[in-house]
């Protein structure tokens, strides 16, 4: 659990570009690599002539792919674009649905840097706002919110489209457990280095401690070996 000091912190990107592995918000650092690959959550609307589906394509850490010899696809360099799509009631055909729009919400672009902000409230979020796209001359953008600690990384959820900007609700796998261990040693470090002008190892926190885990883990996995090996043979060695 996180103590509730300073319980939101906002941090515009000076880097240029957006870099998912290094993520830095005030003294926390993110990496959102496990995330890269394509997602492509969709909402399907039934109307009285059909069924509306738009499907969005979703990559934070790198552009999506590219097919330059069709037009029914995303822009070259976009990181998150919407393909729109009917299927007509009286269509029998086996033919894909027809495309009838794309959108380029997100683009990365030196001209359009990220900007971050995290909140310590319920185990931590983080959000991004992304931007770079455009549709119809109009800027596009979209605000990702990652909520942290979670089991596993989930499909984001698309809560809503309204004023240009595309709202992402994402459940991630950044455990909780790893800020406040990173807090805990860069809390420790400054601490010793502050109050006892410590350098090397003696920077770190618990330091005995720390030095002894090589040894506890090489116990451990010998006794754990013993074990299993024992039982292996039919008896439990003592």
């Amino acid at each position: 659990m996180f103590i509730a000091v300073g319980q939101f912190l906002d941090c515009t990107a000076f880097d240029p570009k957006f870099d998912c592995s290094n993520i830095q918000v005030g003294e926390r650092t993110f990496n959102l690599s496990s995330l890269n690959r394509t997602w492509t959550p969709s909402i399907t609307e039934k109307v009285s002539q059909g069924e509306f589906n738009t499907t969005y394509y979703i990559n934070i850490c790198e552009a999506l792919p590219y097919n330059d010899t069709s037009e029914n696809t995303c822009e070259a360099g976009t990181n998150i674009c919407a393909i729109k799509t009917i299927k007509f009631n009286n269509d029998d055909s086996d033919d894909d649905p027809k495309i009838i729009d794309i959108k380029q919400i997100v683009k990365n672009s030196a001209d359009f840097p990220p900007s971050y902000s995290f909140s310590e409230v319920n185990d931590g979020s983080l959000e991004i706002i992304l931007g770079g796209g455009k549709y119809e001359e109009e800027q596009q953008k979209a605000n990702i919110t990652f909520l942290i600690d979670q089991d596993k990384d989930y499909e984001p959820d698309i809560k809503e489209y309204k004023n240009n900007t595309l709202f992402i609700e994402w459940k991630i796998e950044t455990s909780g457990i790893f800020i406040g261990f990173l807090g805990y040693l860069v809390i420790g470090i400054a601490y010793n280095h502050h109050t006892y002008n410590s350098h090397g190892w003696d920077l770190l926190p618990h330091r005995d401690f720390w030095r002894s885990v090589p040894y506890m883990l090489s116990d451990l996995s010998k006794n754990i070996l013993n074990y299993i090996s024992g039982h292996y043979r039919g008896y439990s060695q003592v």
